[in-house]
């Protein structure tokens, strides 16, 4: 019996370390993201043209992130940042200014709304 409470002791106390661990990452990334694409709206404010070295950083550091987030979180709201990221590209490249405003303003909200989910609080746990 007591070999038994001692492995599950031991198996909890590994769940909580790799979600604290998992949380830091994704935190990591997720704010690095949202400050790449902060950057990108104040580019598009100031310019007539777009660059396209931007987007591309974002969805490259994104697919790095998206290989390692999926195994833990919803894979919907991973899809769309995905798609959001591929509307601004596409809105870049016909060079709409207001639409890629408005699309790197809907990114920014989706993320922030999947940092505040994936947090180990009481709310979010029921």
């Amino acid at each position: 019996m007591r070999k038994e409470i001692i492995i599950s002791i031991i198996i909890i106390v590994g769940i909580i370390i790799a979600d604290f661990g998992l949380q830091k990452y994704t935190d990591r990334k997720m704010e690095s993201i949202n400050n790449k694409l902060t950057e990108l709206k104040e580019s598009v404010n100031d310019s007539e043209n777009f660059d396209m070295g931007k987007i591309e950083e974002i969805e490259n550091e994104w697919e790095e992130s998206f290989k390692v987030i999926t195994c833990y979180l919803e894979h919907d709201e991973l899809e769309k940042i995905n798609t959001q990221l591929v509307i601004i590209s596409a809105g870049m490249k016909v060079n709409d200014k207001e639409y890629v405003y408005e699309e790197i303003d809907r990114a920014i909200y989706i993320i922030s709304h999947v940092e505040k989910k994936q947090l180990f609080e009481f709310d979010n746990i029921l």
